[in-house]
C-alpha cells in the first residue's frame, strides 16, 4: 500500500512539472508561439506575460516601472507599448477572452473596420 502511494505521488508530481514558461501576472503556461505574448522590460529584468492586459496590470500595479512590450496584431513584431494604439471591444479575443488588441498607428483604421473595436488607453 505505501508502495503504491509513493508511486502515485511521484506520477502526480512528474506530470504537473513543466518546463513552460508562466504568465508573471495570472500564472497561465505562455505559449513561445502565441501572438498575445508580451513582456515588462525593467534594467536586466525580463518579465513574459500571456496577454497584453495582463503586462499593463502588473505595470501599473508596481507604478509603472519598466517598458512594457508587446506584439503588433498585423506583423507580430515585439514593440514598445508606447508605439502601438490599442483596441478594445474587438471581435478579436484573445487566449483569455476579450483582450487590448496592440495595433501600429497606420494600420488602427483598418483594424476598426475590419474587427469592431475602438481605440483605448491602457
Amino acid at each position: 500500500m505505501k508502495r503504491i502511494a509513493l508511486t502515485l505521488a511521484f506520477v502526480f508530481l512528474c506530470a504537473c512539472k513543466s518546463d513552460a514558461a508562466r504568465c508573471a501576472h495570472c500564472g497561465m503556461k505562455i505559449d513561445p508561439q502565441s501572438p498575445w505574448n508580451a513582456e515588462i522590460v525593467d534594467g536586466a529584468n525580463v518579465a513574459r506575460f500571456d496577454t497584453p492586459r495582463c503586462a499593463f496590470d502588473t505595470w501599473k500595479s508596481n507604478g509603472k516601472r519598466g517598458t512594457v512590450r508587446v506584439q503588433d496584431y498585423y506583423d507580430r513584431k515585439m514593440q514598445n507599448a508606447s508605439e502601438m494604439h490599442f483596441i478594445e471591444g474587438s471581435d478579436v479575443i484573445g487566449p483569455m477572452g476579450p483582450e487590448l488588441v496592440p495595433v501600429d498607428a497606420t494600420r488602427v483604421a483598418k483594424f476598426e473596420k475590419d474587427h469592431g473595436g475602438e481605440e483605448q488607453s491602457p
